[in-house]
């Protein structure tokens, strides 16, 4: 084992291409730019070009973990559910409070209709609350009351 680097192996700009392992050497790299990554890009499907006016161009990919997505999801229905029981808190704080909950009730199944059909399992069922609440606002203001 001798050369530059202390490793044995060829010597590539001061760095050795192979590392010893016990009593055989394994390869690192075995071309140029062996601190690049192998990244299998599909061919088929859309083609994008990515050009630079003047230099190198470059690609940075960005990679975001999925445990930030799901920490983000989850703040977001903590928020929507906090938003809906303040609600709650309010109506059912009045001395009316089943006649205020009546006639919010549709605007509320309008609402959660649509979080439903967009965002969770079984749109079909977020669609049909949501077509009962426009129904039955349409019947609560069906006379201008």
């Amino acid at each position: 084992m001798g050369g530059k680097g202390g490793g044995g192996g060829n010597v590539v700009d001061g760095f050795t291409n192979t590392i010893a392992v016990g009593e055989g050497e394994v390869a690192i790299w075995k071309s140029a730019g062996g601190l690049s990554l192998d990244i299998n890009i599909p061919q088929d499907g859309q083609r994008l070009t990515f050009s630079k006016s003047g230099g190198d161009a470059r690609l940075a990919l960005g990679i975001r973990p999925t445990a930030s997505l799901e920490v983000g999801f989850g703040l977001g229905w903590a928020a929507v559910w906090l938003c809906v029981a303040v609600g709650l808190i309010a109506a059912l704080g009045r001395a009316d409070a089943v006649a205020a909950l009546r006639r919010r009730l549709p605007l509320l199944a309008i609402g959660v209709g649509l979080l439903w059909y967009f965002l969770l399992p079984f749109g079909i069922s977020g669609f049909g609350l949501f077509v009962v609440g426009a129904v039955a606002l349409a019947w609560q203001h069906r006379n201008g009351k």
